[in-house]
């Protein structure tokens, strides 16, 4: 009788559940779009210099509020509670799941264009 209802359950999902699962995607691809944005608009003003030598230079952030203080500095503003956010997503999906994010994996999970030139600034920083 247990597995026929596990089946049911899997089969036949709540709708509720697929709700909640919606809109966490969609707050998830909310957030991203945000920091996308925000990092691009920084670029693009010239507020960020050395943006990928800052990044790259901290490697690795554990906590949302040492991320936020990095990101500060090259005026990219962003709350905590949404950071922590990003941060569970980002190590879970582009990351391996230690609760750590690393450069590599902001860059990936934000999906920023980085010209040619700044790729070989980031493989240089990566073999230092």
């Amino acid at each position: 009788m247990y597995d026929i209802s596990v089946a049911k359950q899997f089969l036949e999902p709540k709708p509720e559940l697929i709700e909640r699962v919606i809109n966490i995607q969609d707050r998830y691809e909310h957030d991203i779009t945000y920091l996308r944005e925000q990092v691009e608009g920084a670029q693009k003003s010239g507020l960020n210099e050395g943006f990928m030598e800052v990044l790259m230079a901290g490697g690795s952030w554990d906590s949302a509020a040492k991320f936020q203080k990095v990101l500060q500095s090259m005026h990219i503003n962003i709350s905590q509670s949404r950071l922590k956010r990003i941060m569970r997503w980002i190590d879970e999906v582009h990351g391996n799941q230690d609760g750590i994010v690393t450069a590599i994996e902001f860059f990936k999970a934000i999906e920023i264009n980085i010209p040619a030139l700044d790729q070989l600034q980031v493989l240089l920083l990566l073999l230092k």
